[in-house]
């Protein structure tokens, strides 16, 4: 199955890069890629929360099966939101179960990608993208009823204020 993901990604990538080539012949094509998308420096209140809170929730989370330094890293991570020590290990295991769904969700993403590859058809992505917009705000509504109010509201502002250091498709910001 690993092989299968590395080939949908550079099947994607690698047909992203023609029609990029086919489109736009411009030595600085790259520069004007870059520069449509949304720099939470600049503009924080053009990331979605939700957006914000699946960037967060993929940066920060890691398989049950992690190793030691993994978890360690994860720990460091999520120290600087200032959680209680109750809220710190409810938020490590509801991340733990968005990783094992989310793996899942992309095992399926995949499928139907390699699926649709090989039947020469297009991959229509609309139904997995609404998926996967489930999976982060139920992964939100667990938090919320997880976590002291004073938990959730460190995780919310600390979330948000971690929009600075990101950068969005706008596409992704819908």
């Amino acid at each position: 199955m690993t092989h299968r993901c590395c080939i949908v990604v550079l099947l994607c990538v690698g047909a992203s890069g023609l029609c990029a080539q086919e489109t736009n012949t411009s030595p600085h094509a790259h520069h004007m890629a870059t520069s449509n998308m949304i720099d939470g420096a600049v503009h924080p209140e053009r990331i979605p929360d939700s957006t914000a809170h699946r960037l967060f929730f993929l940066a920060h989370s890691v398989s049950p099966g992690a190793s030691e330094d993994e978890k360690m890293r994860q720990n460091a991570h999520l120290r600087r939101i200032g959680l209680s020590e109750d809220d710190h290990k409810t938020l490590v295991l509801v991340l733990a179960d968005f990783k094992v769904q989310y793996q899942a969700f992309m095992d399926r993403w995949n499928e139907a990608a390699m699926s649709a590859l090989a039947k020469n058809q297009p991959f229509n992505a609309t139904e997995f993208l609404r998926q996967r917009d489930a999976l982060v705000q139920s992964t939100r509504n667990a938090l919320a009823s997880a976590l002291t109010q004073d938990g959730y509201n460190l995780l919310r502002l600390h979330i948000n204020a971690q929009k600075s250091k990101m950068k969005v498709n706008p596409g992704e910001a819908q």
